[in-house]
């Protein structure tokens, strides 16, 4: 993402901000098994 130049937001605590950040890893779900669609509509 970074050399592309992309962004993305990720909603969650402070402390798993934190640990985010540490790792420099972030694991992303299928969105077709999510609850809330209306967050993946506008992309």
């Amino acid at each position: 993402m970074k050399a592309e130049g992309l962004k993305f937001a990720h909603y969650t605590t402070a402390e798993n901000a934190l640990n985010i950040m540490a790792v420099k890893s972030v694991w992303l779900r299928n969105a077709a098994v999510m609850n809330d669609h209306s967050e993946i509509e506008p992309g």
